[in-house]
């Protein structure tokens, strides 16, 4: 298997211990994070059913269905309830056949990082929910070495076919619409238009040099990818990119180091820290070609 973004990290971390500690038999893992499955994790702990959602932080935005963008905690709940109850075709379900249906499922959400108002919302959500789904539920908060848990509610046994007959909420997508990635054309001409020509093609011919490849992004930046590691490790933000500050650089230390063997330290890496966009983690503005050149002498151990 291999890891992607901070919750790939954070299941690295996390299995094992789980598994030392609780017993836990994963049956099923979400390794590609397309986003099509409701839940990370699915086994079982002796005979109970269980259903894990990873986070590296939650929003507030991010807990109830109503007013959401994307997919709620509540609505993953809901979905992936509402399949296993109903014995659907979906991965995760499939993946749990004889699951014992006189028994609750237990759903575990595992965090990096929550504030006390997330917190709150999220014991409002499972205390409503829990007894009209018919769920045990528990909330882990992750210390990189091992999980506190900050409320928890065990699963109950339930009369057979209780659980097939809940009859669960609609929730259609909330997602905005994604506006079409950056074509590399046009990141070019921008990064050239304010000055960085010489900057774009430092790092376009090193990104050829270790077999980097475009792995999408968004409107505002393109993402590379390199083999041996899923998901992208480099991304390139031209809109906050300028002669004063350098090239605007995102990268996933984590999937760097697996890739090249290194180890990124943010003490000696070159180019100017900047605050953390979008998923990969860290971000550096190389000022000139050269400290473009440097990066990668870095994190290629050269």
């Amino acid at each position: 298997m291999t890891y992607d973004y901070p919750e790939e990290t954070l299941i690295r971390q996390f299995a094992p211990w789980f598994t030392r500690t609780r017993g836990y038999i994963e049956k099923f893992e979400d390794t590609d994070t397309s986003g099509a499955d409701p839940v990370d994790s699915a086994g079982f702990i002796d005979n109970q059913t269980v259903l894990i959602e990873f986070k590296h932080s939650i929003s507030p935005k991010e807990v109830r269905y109503l007013g959401s963008t994307g997919s709620s905690i509540e609505k993953k709940i809901r979905t992936v309830l509402h399949n296993l109850y109903q014995d659907n075709n979906d991965r995760v379900t499939q993946s749990l056949k004889g699951w014992d249906l006189d028994h609750e499922p237990l759903f575990i959400l595992v965090v990096n990082r929550m504030s006390d108002t997330v917190v709150t919302l999220l014991n409002e959500l499972l205390i409503q929910h829990g007894p009209e789904w018919h769920f045990g539920y528990e909330v882990i908060r992750w210390h990189g070495d091992h999980g506190e848990t900050i409320m928890t509610c065990p699963p109950k046994p339930v009369p057979r076919g209780v659980l097939q007959e809940i009859v669960f909420p609609q929730m259609p997508s909330t997602a905005l619409p994604r506006k079409p990635n950056m074509p590399i054309d046009t990141l070019c001409t921008t990064l050239e238009s304010a000055g960085l020509d010489s900057h774009i093609k430092a790092m376009l011919k090193k990104l050829k040099e270790f077999d980097g490849r475009i792995s999408g992004g968004g409107a505002r930046h393109v993402n590379f990818s390199f083999p041996k590691i899923s998901g992208s490790a480099i991304g390139i933000w031209p809109d906050l990119s300028n002669t004063e500050k350098g090239l605007c650089v995102a990268y996933w230390p984590e999937g760097l180091e697996r890739r090249f063997g290194s180890t990124i330290s943010q003490q000696t890496l070159p180019g100017i820290e900047g605050p953390r966009m979008g998923h990969l983690g860290g971000v550096r503005f190389l000022k000139t070609e050269s400290v473009v050149v440097d990066f990668w002498d870095c994190i290629t151990c050269r």
